[in-house]
């Protein structure tokens, strides 16, 4: 009972157990010999080469879905227009202590999304959120505007420098940034 391993182009035995073909009987009851043997090895070449085009066409096929998930991410995304930035420039923005903003008690339900933003950097990062139902850009403006209240009245600020309430700020506005509200679990399949 003759068997062979199973290889691709190179030479090298497909899959990590090794690729084995065994053939069993003959039809005719008589021992298998060399053309056999030689006919069994080209089926083995072929079939190796078979398993190693499947293989690679996996690959493509993963590849050309993250491919898509990129050009995707990319087109969704774009900075604001020029006109966003002007409509924004003419609006007038009450003082923080107008809106609350020190206070945990602030509400940003009674702000329309214009007046949650500011200027090209602010529409840029709205923009790349998406409309979800949880992780979306007005959830991004409560976790900010919480840190920054309780920077405020938690004196929380005296500890840290500048760029670094700055960054924990900025780190609010966008942790969620793309997020496509599905979870971990979605993701991993």
């Amino acid at each position: 009972m003759p068997a062979m391993p199973i290889r691709n182009r190179n030479f090298q035995i497909i899959g990590e157990c090794g690729g084995v073909a065994k053939i069993i009987n003959k039809l005719n009851g008589q021992p298998f010999d060399e053309n056999d043997e030689q006919l069994f090895e080209a089926f083995t070449i072929f079939c190796g080469l078979g398993i190693n085009n499947t293989l690679m066409y996996n690959e493509l096929e993963k590849a050309m879905a993250r491919q898509k998930v990129a050009i995707e991410v990319l087109s969704y995304h774009a900075t604001a227009s020029g006109d966003e930035v002007v409509c924004l420039q003419r609006e007038v923005i009450p003082d923080a202590s107008k809106w609350n903003l020190g206070s945990l008690t602030f509400d940003d339900f009674s702000l329309t999304q214009d007046q949650m933003t500011l200027l090209r950097c602010l529409i840029t990062v709205k923009r790349n959120y998406r409309n979800v139902t949880y992780h979306n850009w007005r959830h991004a403006f409560n976790v900010a505007h919480n840190m920054f209240a309780i920077m405020k009245t938690c004196n929380v600020m005296s500890s840290f420098e500048e760029v670094e309430c700055l960054a924990m700020f900025v780190g609010c506005l966008c942790h969620d940034l793309d997020h496509r509200g599905t979870n971990n679990s979605f993701q991993e399949k």
